[in-house]
């Protein structure tokens, strides 16, 4: 590994901070939101943080893919070695054996991940949906069925 190696790593590694800094500075909606989401449901909310981390590493080879178009076959192991340390570091659910593997099969891994756990996130938000749904049917029929014993007793007083 070269010295220019090393420092264009550090630079994107620097570059992801700052913008993972500016998510919560700027009370990035999708961090914020799923916080007071998911507040009541700690599974779901550790889904949404694996969720936001791994896009963030994601966002490591995209600033890659901008600051340094062009560059070794070396380099992009050495960075794709650097993206596994940091999902061990992380300690996203199931990356405590993370393999050696190429760029792509890394970065496919992790849209794959990521797109599980969006899944996720989005069949709780239905099953809220569902619970809601039923929740207004049966005080609906509550509602309904008070009404007319309400009605009967009266006809029945009347009678």
């Amino acid at each position: 590994m070269h010295a220019d190696d090393l420092i264009r790593a550090l630079s994107v590694l620097r570059q992801a901070r700052l913008v993972m800094v500016q998510d919560f500075i700027a009370k990035n909606p999708t961090i914020y939101r799923a916080a007071f989401r998911y507040e009541n449901k700690p599974a779901a909310l550790q889904i949404s943080i694996d969720s936001y981390v791994i896009g963030w590493i994601n966002r490591h080879w995209n600033l890659l893919d901008e600051m340094y178009p062009q560059r070794s076959a070396t380099f992009d192991e050495l960075f794709t070695d650097i993206g596994a340390r940091l999902i061990r570091l992380c300690q996203i659910d199931g990356s405590k054996d993370v393999p050696q593997c190429s760029r792509e099969l890394f970065f496919s891994l992790l849209e794959n991940k990521s797109a599980v756990l969006n899944s996720m996130l989005e069949m709780s938000d239905r099953v809220d949906e569902k619970q809601s749904e039923l929740r207004f049917s049966y005080e609906r029929d509550n509602a309904l069925f008070q009404r007319l014993m309400t009605e009967c007793l009266e006809k029945e007083k009347r009678e």
